[in-house]
């Protein structure tokens, strides 16, 4: 079953028209291709709610639950009340066992310092994007890829360059592909 979505254009200039007609500015970091995964989601999952057998593959969700004992861990932090903010980047506690995680499994020594919990993979991307670049920087990105890094990119005024990459490499960035694009 093939879900249909609206043009990109429809969709950005539909969410935005309401605030221009309020008088409110809208900067040019919003004319950005939208990332329709949470839309696919949402249709997805109302096909799932009607009865239709759904394959999903639209977000990167895990395919299993939490472990118990973080389950347990949970309901303790609930029962007890210790709920609020913690500090910006991870407490310092959460941020050592990260590091820990990645020298026994990995075999990589990461300073805690080094390590910055987020909400989410995106909210990440965000903080690396900023860190790392400037605005008119230009960035090679893999393309078919996620389309969130080139959204992003975008958004921060970073000039995205596709590296088009196919069977032939794998669907992997190469030494030619990159010598193909040009001086970055």
């Amino acid at each position: 079953m093939l879900l249909q979505l609206g043009s990109t254009r429809s969709w950005t200039s539909d969410r935005l028209e309401p605030m221009k007609q309020h008088g409110l500015k809208i900067a040019e970091r919003s004319k950005i291709a939208p990332f329709f995964a949470m839309e696919v989601l949402r249709s997805a999952n109302q096909l799932a709610a009607a009865g239709n057998d759904i394959l999903h593959l639209e977000v990167g969700e895990p395919g299993f639950g939490a472990p118990a004992k973080v389950i347990n861990v949970a309901k303790t932090a609930l029962d007890d009340g210790a709920l609020g903010y913690t500090e910006a980047l991870g407490t310092p506690e959460f941020r050592g066992r990260i590091a820990r995680h990645y020298e026994t499994y990995y075999g990589v020594t990461i300073p805690p310092n080094r390590v910055v919990a987020t909400a989410g993979a995106s909210g990440a991307f965000l903080l690396a994007f900023l860190a790392a670049f400037d605005v008119n920087d230009k960035i090679a990105v893999v393309e078919p890829g996620y389309p969130a890094y080139r959204n992003i990119l975008t958004a921060l005024g970073l000039q995205v360059v596709p590296l088009c990459a196919g069977p032939k490499q794998r669907f992997q960035p190469t030494i030619d592909l990159l010598q193909d694009v040009g001086p970055i």
